[in-house]
């Protein structure tokens, strides 16, 4: 397990200050510039030091803003060790406070203490330190207690603050490194960076070939650069040339220009080269304008494999907020923009990495730069790879990785950002940064307004509902519903009614709500086919408008199929051409629009339970507002129902389930008449045994049972089937009972148990 962070209490920049100050002559570096090949000059203007009692010599190592963060240690047997405390980052000459190479007198302080004065800032004589210039009225002070008129602080020690302008040595507006118009040079460790000094450039090392990579771009910034890369063993190879790359990369955009170079293949690193050859700033320069990868900064790939290819491409090209905008689900090409995923082909996909390739360059076995041949066949093995990298195996919508925020089902995407529901729900509005570790395909397609309000709305559904509190309660909450990937209520919703009613409307208007890549039109029909699932993957809301019952085993199928997704079950999505996504959870919520109830088979009564309706009982033939449906429509799409819908969810969640009308319980009523016959018979001629009741006394023969049946069909004008078909509706509709063989006298005859005719029945529709 990685271990606890520990925050570093070493001052690096008075260690600094003691390292350099035990310097007493350029002598004490001379051994150290020898065994590296290096001038003493270079050396001393990154800042070498030497630890008093120690053997050894140090380097500042620095952020991108010149502060020293720590140091790496050399010793005389050529061993590197970064000091406790230290952090990874650069090696450069700069021109701040702490730069003891530009004429400038050093800056060295003593505690107030120690020579007997009071802080000029805090007017204490303790801890507090001022320079030894002049102690009594210093150039600068280090007061630990005072903020206000500092420049900067100094971690551990206090506020640095100059108190004469000829102390300051960081003019404002002064860049980090020393200005120049000719190439600066980005190496690898710090006897490189000395290296590239005595060529006479501006240089910057890194500690290591993929360390302190992201503090260039800003110290870099509008530079030309030249990355020069290390010929490294085999074993490191990979490491340093994908350092060198993804420097270049990731300077791109920053740098007027970016070049790539590897020294000779005999030499393993500038210093190297540079000792070994006595080399000039004109020959390197020349052996750059042979041998440099100058293309858009990034010519040269890491390496020829596809696999690295692709990880690096992937890693540097297609990151956003640390992770892929790239993924691969189920055999689909997905990539995130504007805060949500979306399909895009194979074909996209190819054709970036075909734009990457070109004009590419790779390091052959010589360790010379050639010619990297683009072929359908590498292409082909680059996606191959990226499939993997970039692979989701969890379904949609899911957290990619943990940041610590609420579950999906909580939040609401929008173009400012995701709203956290929890928040809402206690009247506080709380969002989060858009962020592709929320894999979904679902987004509100404006920005979120806490005082986004559509009088135009609430006047148009209290005139179609005749202010009916529960009807506009009810519609709030499934607006709500649908703006949220939560199957849990379980429901379907009916809107029911005569013609130009105000159905049609309101379904426009909830799709513009939730914008039109939210959801998907479909019908029974459509819901049959063999890629029926297909359209509702990704979807928050099904509609099927003006629906029609065609062919009564359509029907049937297709209610299983929508009961399936409303009760949360997966589903086998197939896709056409693209084989099959497997067992699948669709997040949509089924709004259904009819003139008249549904006659859906429906004899187990798993519909009822399930369903929301909404009875529309105005009609505006004749007397229709053509420009409404329109203007409500731009108000959805400007995002002004959005509160309206929240307010519904809220009253959903707090109520733990959904507002039921008094009409709307009467079309519930008359749908189970239609759908459910055998239902209604159990309830209007048979009576069901109660808890601990007697087995003996609720029994009926079947055949019996089948005679009150067909005679009640008879009467009510239906269709009774055969006994066969009657006997597994009864077990659908009533999975309490039982089917048994007894003896009843002399006789052995089948029956139901834990069920009986009620008295009239027997006197009415059996003898």
């Amino acid at each position: 397990m990685e271990g606890r962070k520990v925050k570093s209490n070493v001052n690096f920049e008075l260690l600094h200050e003691a390292y350099t100050s035990n310097v007493l002559s350029e002598k004490m570096i001379g051994p150290l510039a020898e065994q590296l090949g290096v001038s003493v000059e270079s050396l001393t203007r990154l800042g070498v030091g030497c630890p008093p009692g120690d053997l050894s010599y140090t380097f500042p190592i620095r952020d991108g803003a010149g502060k020293i963060i720590g140091f790496s240690q050399r010793y005389e047997n050529g061993s590197k060790y970064l000091t406790a405390g230290s952090k990874q980052g650069l090696f450069f000459e700069p021109t701040d406070l702490e730069n003891k190479n530009h004429g400038k007198a050093k800056q060295r302080f003593v505690r107030v203490a120690d020579v007997g004065v009071d802080c000029p800032v805090c007017g204490k004589p303790d801890w507090c330190i001022v320079s030894i210039d002049d102690p009594r009225s210093p150039s600068a002070a280090i007061c630990q207690r005072v903020s206000e008129g500092s420049i900067r602080y100094i971690e551990e020690s206090g506020y640095l603050h100059i108190l004469k302008p000829e102390g300051n040595l960081q003019k404002s507006g002064e860049a980090v490194l020393p200005a120049s118009e000719d190439y600066v040079l980005v190496t690898e460790g710090a006897s490189d960076t000395s290296a590239a000094m005595d060529l006479g450039f501006v240089a910057v090392g890194r500690t290591n070939a993929l360390c302190g990579i992201k503090e260039l771009p800003k110290l870099l910034r509008g530079r030309k650069v030249i990355v020069v890369g290390d010929n490294d063993s085999d074993s490191a190879k990979e490491v340093g040339q994908k350092g060198m790359a993804k420097v270049a990369a990731t300077l791109e955009k920053s740098c007027e220009e970016v070049i790539m170079i590897l020294p000779p293949p005999q030499y393993k690193d500038l210093r190297e080269w540079v000792a070994a050859t006595n080399l000039t700033k004109e020959e390197f320069m020349e052996w750059v304008r042979l041998q440099g990868a100058t293309e858009e900064g990034s010519a040269l790939l890491v390496s020829d494999i596809a696999y690295e290819i692709a990880k690096f491409w992937l890693n540097t090209y297609r990151i956003i907020d640390n992770l892929p905008d790239i993924r691969y689900f189920k055999g689909q090409w997905m990539r995130y923009t504007e805060g949500h995923y979306e399909d895009i082909t194979p074909e996209s996909v190819r054709g970036d990495v075909y734009s990457y390739l070109e004009s590419k360059m790779f390091l052959n076995d010589a360790g010379v730069a050639v010619p990297y041949k683009v072929t359908r066949a590498k292409v082909t093995d680059i996606t191959d790879a990226l499939q993997g990298l970039c692979n989701i195996d969890d379904e949609a919508p899911c957290w990619l990785e943990d940041r610590g925020l609420p579950d999906i089902h909580l939040l609401i995407a929008f173009r400012n950002g995701i709203l956290d529901l929890n928040e809402y729900m206690q009247g506080r509005i709380k969002m989060y940064d858009p962020t592709p570790a929320l894999f979904s395909y679902n987004i509100l397609p404006y920005d979120f307004n806490e005082d986004s309000y559509s009088q135009i709305w609430e006047d148009f559904v209290d005139d179609i509902f005749n202010e009916d509190d529960d009807k506009f309660e009810l519609l709030a909450q499934w607006f709500g519903y649908n703006c949220v990937p939560d199957m849990s209520y379980e429901k379907l919703m009916l809107l029911t009614g005569r013609p130009r009613s105000g159905k049609g409307t309101v379904l426009n208007t909830m799709i513009h709500m939730l914008g039109k890549n939210q959801c998907v039109g479909t019908s029974f029909q459509n819901l049959t086919s063999e890629f029926g699932y297909q359209p509702l993957v990704g979807k928050l809301a099904a509609i099927m408008g003006d629906a029609k019952v065609s062919k009564r085993n359509e029907a049937g199928k297709a209610l299983e199929k929508i009961l399936q997704i409303v009760g949360g079950d997966p589903v086998g999505v197939r896709k056409m051409y693209k084989g099959s996504l497997g067992e699948t959870h669709l997040t949509c919520r089924f709004t259904v629009a009819m003139n008249d109830i549904p006659n859906l088979p429906d004899q187990a009564n798993a519909l009822e339970p399930r369903l929301n309706v909404l009875k529309f009982t105005n009609t505006y033939m004749g007397r229709e507002d053509r420009g409404l449906k329109r203007r409500l429509q731009i108000e959805a799409q400007e995002g002004r129902l959005i509160n309206f819908a929240l307010d519904g969810l809220k009253s959903l969640h707090e109520a733990g389930q959904f507002t039921e009308p008094k009409d709307s319980l009467e079309v519930i009523q008359a749908t189970k008449e239609l759908t459910q016959p055998v239902s209604v018979f159990i309830d209007e001629c048979c009576e069901l045994m109660p808890f601990n009741g007697d087995e003996n006394e609720y029994h009926i023969e079947k055949n019996m049972l089948f005679a009150a049946w067909d005679k009640w069909c008879d009467r009510s004008g239906r269709n009774s089937g055969n006994a066969a078909m009657f006997g597994r509706w009864m077990v659908q509709a009533c999975p309490l009972i039982e089917s048994k063989r007894i003896m009843i006298g002399t006789r052995r005859y089948w029956v139901y148990r834990k069920i009986k005719l009620a008295d009239w029945v027997k006197k009415e529709l059996v003898i």
